[in-house]
């Protein structure tokens, strides 16, 4: 996100910040909003996908939620990419943070299985 967060197109298009012509800089006028855009992956995004990691796999098993997990986030990947705003960016970042510890649920769970062995 470091490389995203210092594009001046993005910089005005999410809000936090505006292009300097003087100093050929982006200059971040809200870095509580420019940071809260980077963390929001972090923490509803990952705690659900925890959560939800292991209910998935109690009930589908590993293939399934990983592949469930995929496919959550091309959901995301899509809102991401489409994004026009700051709320738009927060509703598309939560997605990947799930499907990112879902599938760490299901990775650690099955090598803890095969240590057991």
């Amino acid at each position: 996100m470091a490389g995203v967060n210092s594009n001046r197109n993005y910089a005005g298009l999410m809000g936090f910040g505006h292009y300097d012509e003087a100093s050929q800089l982006v200059q971040v006028t809200k870095p509580l909003l420019q940071g809260g855009i980077v963390a929001v992956y972090y923490l509803p995004g990952t705690l659900v996908g925890a959560l939800w990691g292991g209910w998935l796999g109690d009930r589908f098993g590993r293939i399934g939620t990983i592949g469930f997990a995929a496919l959550w986030a091309i959901i995301g990947a899509c809102l991401q990419c489409s994004s026009q705003n700051a709320s738009w960016m927060f509703c598309g970042m939560s997605p990947p943070g799930s499907r990112n510890r879902a599938d760490e649920v299901q990775l650690e769970s099955s090598m803890v299985s095969a240590l057991a062995y």
